[in-house]
């Protein structure tokens, strides 16, 4: 690209860059829009400065020309506050300072330069600036008072230079009260139309919020129902059998109340970890993918042989919270494991680096999830096969796909003609957090570790 090519960038660039002083990420999306109003009108105003400064240099009005470098130090002044973000004070000095400024324009060149174009302004800048009614009311009550002294000064003294006041200085202050205030409305109706648009995105979000809390503790209270009221009535039983000095029908009776506890006891743990994946803020860094598959490997390979689980890892790395990333492999393999009626349970693991994400390939030769439920796996409680079969608590796939929201990624199934693969994908850029996530997830070891009953703890 040759030099001059590259001149228009360099100088939207340099703009953008001066428009951007004294915002931050830090700051709310209003502060950040107030900072750039300021810019903007600061950039105008410096402009139409300039042009009055030389042309009154050239016709020799040397109180233009030091009222012109007032104004261009001034800008300085408030351009650098805002650099060192002490955004509030630049905003103050520009309501006061300027109507000083056309206070003495006025007196010195009347009325006929309509510098009471720049006053408007200012009274408009200050609703846009300050939410404080108090201090709106003072700006109000001091550029109104700045005017009235103005125009009684003019009646008693005449402007000593309004011979030299031209059409052009009327001109060039209407044209950048007029950019000023395009800029401020446009700054407004930005704001009020995101605003409008994240308040309907929460809505939305606040309803499927509700829906699926109904529908949660629905469920809950169902799952929860059943092993409690398998608990109360096989106590009762063993009860009765003690009474008539039947051992073996006690022991068969608290074998079934175990189980059924054992159930309850998974339930409230799966429960537990899928409240904690509510919150958006999570600690992630380098996982080392072969530290995970190492322990997982270790957890599931069993010494009669019957299971094989193959990893072939690509990626080697990717950025997320390794004790979850665990918890959705564990779900996924003990998934793989347990509808599985093969002689040999086969389990396969991929990893590759994409050119924006990081994909995991989880591979059995199980039973297979039948076509037209490949969503509906995911919801919470949701159940293809009877649990006197195949026992579970219908969580471990809705917790796999919180824990990759909460990442920024993705899971979905895979077509197979045998068996199933899940597809995990992680960004391999990780989004900044932004002001509003502030609520900590809940805390996560550095490591994660299963109980007998492969039940992931953490």
């Amino acid at each position: 690209m040759k030099p001059e090519s590259r001149t228009p960038f360099v100088l939207a660039g340099g703009i953008e860059g001066l428009f951007s002083l004294g915002t931050s990420e830090h700051l709310d999306a209003w502060d950040n829009h107030k900072a750039r109003l300021l810019n903007q009108n600061l950039l105008i105003a410096t402009i139409a400065a300039a042009f009055f400064g030389i042309r009154h240099l050239l016709i020799g009005d040397t109180i233009l020309v030091l009222l012109t470098l007032l104004v261009l130090l001034l800008n300085g002044g408030l351009f650098f506050l805002n650099y060192k973000s002490h955004q509030r004070g630049a905003q103050l000095l520009a309501c006061f300072c300027y109507p000083l400024i056309f206070f003495f324009v006025i007196l010195a060149y009347g009325p006929s330069i309509k510098g009471e174009y720049a006053l408007f302004m200012v009274i408009l800048m200050s609703v846009f600036f300050f939410q404080e009614r108090w201090l709106q009311l003072l700006i109000f009550s001091f550029v109104l008072g700045l005017f009235i002294i103005s125009q009684l000064l003019l009646d008693v003294y005449p402007a000593p230079f309004a011979y030299m006041a031209r059409p052009f200085d009327t001109y060039a202050i209407f044209s950048a009260v007029l950019g000023c205030i395009y800029f401020g409305t446009n700054m407004f109706i930005k704001t009020v139309t995101e605003s409008r648009e994240k308040n309907q995105q929460l809505l939305e979000e606040l309803v499927e919020s509700n829906t699926e809390l109904k529908r949660f503790n629905f469920m809950v209270s169902h799952d929860l129902r059943t092993p409690l009221r398998q608990i109360v009535s096989f106590t009762d039983l063993a009860c009765m059998a003690n009474q008539k000095r039947d051992i073996d029908g006690v022991q068969g009776y608290l074998e079934f109340v175990g189980t059924s506890a054992r159930q309850l006891h998974g339930l409230t743990e799966d429960l537990l970890s899928l409240a904690h994946l509510d919150n958006k803020n999570l600690e992630k860094s380098t996982v080392v993918l072969s530290e995970i598959f190492a322990q997982v490997k270790a957890q599931f390979m069993n010494n009669t042989g019957t299971t094989d689980v193959e990893i072939i890892d690509q990626a080697k790395t990717l950025t997320g919270n390794t004790t979850l990333i665990g918890i959705v492999l564990q779900n996924l393999i003990e998934n793989g494991i347990k509808y599985n009626e093969s002689p040999q349970k086969q389990i396969k693991i991929v990893t590759e680096k994409q050119e924006d994400q990081v994909i995991i390939r989880i591979t059995d030769n199980g039973i297979g999830i039948p076509a037209g439920s490949e969503k509906k796996i995911f919801d919470v409680f949701e159940r293809l096969h009877h649990n006197n079969k195949y026992p579970g608590t219908g969580l471990g796939l809705a917790i796999a796909r919180k824990i990759m929201t909460a990442h920024g990624g993705e899971i979905w199934l895979e077509p197979q003609a045998t068996g199933s693969q899940f597809v995990l994908a992680f960004p391999r850029k990780v989004k900044a957090e932004s002001k509003n996530s502030t609520l900590p997830l809940a805390p996560t070891t550095a490591a994660f570790r299963f109980t007998q009953q492969r039940r992931a703890i953490f």
